[in-house]
């Protein structure tokens, strides 16, 4: 593929992954999943913008991540003790993160693939930027799956929380 090639497919790629997060958005019962699928809707819009830019990479992988979470870290914090344990996810709401997560997936190796074939700096530059954000989208929807079928194993995970029998 050529540089406007991959650019015109990574934009199709990231209005695609925009309106399926919307549409998941707009169907969602649970709203902690709505929130996380707005958020993500919001980074593809910013992919977008990027690779329209052509390609400035201005802000780090990094501070991109923690825009991202910082999205949706109220969404955990913010349930009582007593409801995090409740929360179930309909089947409506897990089966969308579990296709988005398919989604994700696939782009950052897209982007990865891409990345490996480039020579120019700037592209290789932002499609591995996108490499690391996707994979970071990856995981938030496989946490944001886990603390809705399981928010013990969440907490325990993400807390570090340990058991010692006592």
């Amino acid at each position: 593929m050529d540089k406007q090639e991959i650019i015109r497919t990574a934009v199709q790629l990231e209005k695609d992954g925009r309106a399926f997060y919307l549409d998941a958005a707009s169907h969602a019962s649970n709203p902690a999943v709505k929130d996380v699928l707005e958020s993500l809707a919001k980074d593809e819009e910013n992919h977008i913008k990027w690779i329209g830019e052509t390609l400035g990479v201005e802000q780090s992988a990094r501070e991109l991540k923690e825009e991202s979470y910082g999205r949706v870290k109220h969404i955990f914090a913010q349930a009582p003790e007593k409801t995090k344990e409740a929360i179930k996810a309909s089947k409506d709401d897990l089966q969308p993160l579990h296709l988005a997560v398919e989604r994700e997936q696939k782009t950052w190796k897209a982007y990865r693939d891409w990345a490996e074939e480039v020579s120019d700096p700037s592209l290789k530059a932002l499609l591995e930027k996108l490499v690391e954000v996707e994979k970071f989208h990856e995981h938030l929807l496989e946490n944001t799956i886990l603390y809705l079928e399981d928010p013990a194993s969440f907490h325990q995970k993400e807390e570090g929380w340990l058991l010692d029998g006592a």
